[in-house]
């Protein structure tokens, strides 16, 4: 949930963030692009990435929602067991 005219900010290092749902008036902009959902609602063909710095902001005065999936990649220096 993004508060009224609020904004989150995350670093998302390794890993890549794909929208499944996004609703009207909220926008993301990160290092991999931007995407804003002023002409339609929810997602209507492809998923869209985003990864590294992430910035979600709702341009609206009421709270709105935001889902992702989050992917995150194994690296050789992670301390992952393989």
């Amino acid at each position: 949930m993004i508060p009224p005219n609020g904004m989150l900010k995350f670093q998302a290092n390794n890993e890549i963030w794909l929208v499944t749902y996004i609703a009207w008036g909220l926008i993301v902009k990160s290092d991999y692009g931007r995407y804003d959902n002023w002409y339609t609602q929810g997602i209507i063909e492809n998923s869209h990435e985003h990864g590294d710095r992430i910035e979600i902001i709702n341009t609206r005065k009421y709270q709105r929602t935001i889902r992702f999936l989050q992917v995150i990649l194994k690296t050789e220096d992670d301390g992952s067991k393989e």
